[in-house]
């Protein structure tokens, strides 16, 4: 089901027409179920669940790479790893271990220009990965395993766009916004239980996990997202 569908279904269930409970309404609904169901997935089966893999290109003589692009629309929820490659000749990126930036002894430029490329370490700051050693310019040279945030959807998203594959899980969960619209609290507060045993059923029966292919081609400092 796309978007559309899934309001619509939602509207069935609540016995509610469009004119009663809106588009506009109902996709600021759905979007804040998709995303609090988003988080839920992600925090209580595995935060790798819906992990993805970006790449962005070490650039030479820099240690600071962003987590956000905002001209793509690409946010980083939660770094999992990082991957570094500092010879166009390696077969593999180096992983990169995550370190307290208050447990270090020597100033940063000293392990910007002395830690040994084969031990490489970072550290987050604000919206940043600081990776040390610094290296030469390669194409596609650092590699983040991470979570994303969501961005919200408009109604005419299609099913791929949704990424959740719940549709009647996420119809469940626009009801209790459905009724309290309609002024129908106890309504309200048993489609909201019904929701959150049906959250918890559908987290028992996820086994699998997905993974990325599909890489996006963006220049020099920006992410390469793959989905």
């Amino acid at each position: 089901m796309n978007v559309q569908q899934i309001i619509d279904r939602a509207r069935r269930l609540g016995y509610v027409s469009s004119n009663q409970y809106n588009d506009t309404q109902a996709i600021e609904d759905f979007n804040i179920v998709r995303n609090k169901l988003w988080k839920i997935f992600v925090q209580r089966i595995n935060e790798d669940y819906f992990f993805d893999i970006l790449t962005t290109d070490l650039i030479d003589n820099q240690t600071e790479y962003n987590l956000f692009d905002e001209a793509n629309s690409i946010e980083i929820d939660k770094l999992q790893e990082v991957y570094v490659k500092y010879d166009t000749t390696a077969a593999e990126h180096t992983k990169a271990r995550l370190v307290n930036k208050n447990d270090l002894i020597k100033d940063l430029t000293w392990y910007a220009d002395n830690q040994p490329e084969s031990d490489p370490f970072y550290y987050i700051a604000d919206e940043s990965v600081f990776l040390y050693p610094k290296g030469e310019s390669i194409t596609g040279g650092v590699k983040f395993h991470a979570t994303l945030k969501l961005n919200n959807l408009a109604i005419s998203a299609t099913e791929e766009e949704i990424i959740i594959d719940a549709p009647e899980l996420l119809a469940a969960g626009l009801l209790p916004f459905i009724y309290q619209s309609r002024g129908l609290l106890n309504e309200k507060n048993d489609a909201k239980a019904a929701y959150k045993d049906s959250v918890e059923e559908y987290i028992e029966l996820l086994s699998d996990r997905i993974s990325s292919t599909q890489e996006i081609e963006l220049p020099n400092d920006t992410l390469s997202y793959y989905e």
